[in-house]
C-alpha cells in the first residue's frame, strides 16, 4: 500500500479507509462530537439558526492566497455570515482522487481547522469516498454548516435610499486563480482575497449601523449578486464605477484575457446594505478590520428596476447577470 498518495482502498469503508481518517481527519478537526464517531452527530441548539451547504471545485487546489481546504471552510463561513449568523457546526464530505499525495490532503485538512478555529467552529460530521484516477479533480469537498443567527438580515428589508457599501477590492479571487493556471507573475505578487469574513461582520453588527442585508459576491462577481438582489428586491440599485476599488494587476490580467472585474469572482468581500444615516458608521467599522481597509460606498438603492452603472466616462450601462462561465472551476 502506497502511503504517500491516496488509493482507491482509503474509500472502500475498510482499514486504509480508518487509518486515513485517523491520521488526518480526526486528528485535525478532533472534538467530542466528532469523537464519537457515529452516524449521524448529536447537537444541542437553542434561539434562530441559519443553515447553509456548498461544494467546492477549485482548479488548481492551491493558489496564491489559500487552498481547496481554507476556501471550504471561509466560503460556507461567509454565507453564514451573509445572513447575520456566527459559524458554530459543520460537516464536510470529501471526494479524494486515487493519487492525490497525502501530504496535500494533510495540508488541505490543516487550512481546515485553522480557519474553523478563527471563528470557533468545529466540524461535527464528515464522510470520504475516493474515485478512480482521472475521474476526479484531485478532491472536492462539500461542506454545511449551521450558525447562530445575532441579526435579522435579508433582501425583503432593502429600502429605497438605502447605501449600498462594498468591503474591499473586487476580482482578486477570480484573477489569482487565472495568474495561477496561465503561470503569469505580477509585481506585486497578486493573491486571491479567500478569507473567512464572520470578524469583519461581527465588527458591523457591533457599530450598532443599520444593516439590512449583506450578500457576498462569488461566483457570478459583483454584477450578478447586486442584480439578483435587485430582482428579488423588485427595486433598483445605481452603481458608482469610479467607486469600486480594484488592485491594478487585477484590471491588467482582465485587459490581457478581455474579462471585465465585475463578473470575476470574490472569496472575501460583503455586500452590506444599509440605511444612509449609518453608511458612514458602518463605514468606518469595515475600515477599522484589516480585511476592510480598503471598504468603499458603491451605491444607492432607487425605487426603478435593475442595476445601473455609472461609468467612468460619464454614461450609464445596464448590468446584467452573467451569462456562461467567464471562467470555470474556481471555487
Amino acid at each position: 500500500m502506497d502511503e504517500e498518495r491516496v488509493i482507491l482502498a482509503h474509500g472502500e469503508g475498510g482499514l486504509a479507509t480508518k487509518r486515513l481518517i485517523e491520521n488526518i481527519f480526526a486528528k485535525k478537526f478532533s472534538n467530542p462530537i466528532l469523537n464519537r464517531f457515529e452516524d449521524s452527530a448529536i447537537i444541542k441548539t437553542d434561539g434562530k439558526k441559519a443553515f447553509t451547504v456548498d461544494a467546492f471545485i477549485v482548479e488548481p487546489i492551491f493558489f496564491p492566497g489559500g487552498d481547496i481546504g481554507k476556501l471550504s471552510v471561509a466560503g460556507t463561513i461567509n454565507d453564514l455570515a451573509a445572513m447575520g449568523a456566527k459559524p458554530k457546526y459543520f460537516s464536510a464530505s470529501f471526494v479524494i482522487e486515487e493519487g492525490l499525495k497525502i501530504s496535500d490532503l494533510e495540508k488541505v485538512a490543516d487550512s481546515m481547522a485553522k480557519t474553523l478555529n478563527e471563528v470557533g467552529a468545529e466540524i461535527v460530521a464528515a464522510d470520504t469516498k475516493v474515485v478512480p484516477k482521472g475521474h476526479g479533480g484531485g478532491i472536492y469537498i462539500t461542506t454545511a454548516a449551521v450558525g447562530d443567527v445575532v441579526i435579522n438580515v435579508g433582501i425583503d428589508r432593502i429600502e429605497p435610499g438605502d447605501v449600498v457599501v462594498l468591503s474591499g477590492d473586487i476580482a482578486r479571487h477570480g484573477a489569482a486563480i487565472l495568474a495561477a493556471r496561465e503561470n503569469i507573475e505580477t509585481d506585486p505578487p497578486l493573491n486571491s482575497d479567500c478569507a473567512q469574513l464572520w470578524g469583519l461582520v461581527e465588527d458591523a453588527i457591533t457599530s450598532g449601523a443599520g444593516i439590512h442585508a449583506m450578500r457576498d459576491p462569488t461566483r457570478g462577481g459583483l454584477a450578478t449578486v447586486l442584480v439578483e438582489i435587485a430582482e428579488k428586491a423588485g427595486l433598483g440599485i445605481e452603481v458608482d464605477e469610479n467607486a469600486i476599488p480594484i488592485k491594478e494587476q487585477v484590471k491588467a490580467l482582465c485587459e490581457l484575457y478581455g474579462f471585465d472585474p465585475l463578473y470575476m469572482a470574490n472569496e472575501g468581500k460583503m455586500v452590506f446594505f444599509v440605511a444612509e444615516s449609518d453608511a458612514e458608521k458602518l463605514l468606518n467599522a469595515l475600515k477599522n478590520n484589516e480585511l476592510g481597509t480598503s471598504a468603499a460606498i458603491i451605491g444607492k438603492v432607487t425605487r426603478g428596476k435593475g442595476v445601473i452603472l455609472r461609468t467612468k466616462i460619464g454614461g450609464k450601462r445596464k448590468l446584467i447577470m452573467l451569462e456562461g462561465e467567464q471562467l470555470p472551476r474556481i471555487c
